[in-house]
């Protein structure tokens, strides 16, 4: 059924682009409303405020209902944030609980790209600390292997080095930064 309406609805959009009057937009405004697209909803609200403005009306009922639209919006987005930092948090505290294991089979290869999945995980953040020490651990697990170390591991090992540089580039952190760069030289 939601479909049809939504099909209804962008078709009626449609027609209104083609033919553009406040009482069209306005239609689809509210069918869309109906089947919870509010972003289109907000923007044929906001079609029917200018075409007020443009006929000396009042188009302040039509911005009202857009902005409403958009409020309906950011509430979803909000609850979606929460849903995909709780999945985050479930996600890392999940492999941190991974990490001893490998530690302790001396799979430090697989330790290493866990600790690294983590960092990358912190790399969007404020804390640049934090994310740090998360890339130096990840370092120390690729710098335990002895033998038999790998190209992938190197690149792992070097990517790792190369935000904490990135790091301190970006926060103008220049010794460490230098010596970030000497340990690749």
């Amino acid at each position: 059924m939601n479909s049809d309406l939504e099909t209804s609805a962008f078709e009626q959009l449609a027609l209104a682009n083609k033919n553009p009057s406040k009482e069209s937009y306005e239609k689809v405004a509210n069918d869309f409303k109906l089947i919870k697209r509010w972003n289109e909803a907000g923007d044929c609200f906001q079609y029917c405020a200018r075409i007020a403005e443009e006929n000396n009306e009042d188009p302040s009922k039509y911005y009202e209902e857009a902005a409403m639209c958009w409020k309906e919006l950011n509430q979803i987005r909000s609850k979606l944030q929460f849903i995909i930092k709780q999945y985050n948090l479930g996600m890392n505290i999940t492999l941190s609980k991974c990490i001893p294991f490998y530690e302790s089979k001396g799979n430090f290869s697989a330790a290493g790209n866990i600790q690294k999945l983590l960092a990358e995980e912190k790399l969007g953040s404020f804390n640049t600390d934090a994310t740090i020490q998360e890339l130096q651990k990840a370092i120390d697990y690729y710098e335990k292997i002895k033998e038999n170390l790998d190209s992938t591991t190197e690149t792992n090992k070097d990517f790792c080095l190369l935000k904490i540089a990135d790091i301190h580039f970006q926060t103008k952190n220049e010794k460490e930064y230098e010596k970030c760069k000497q340990v690749r030289i």
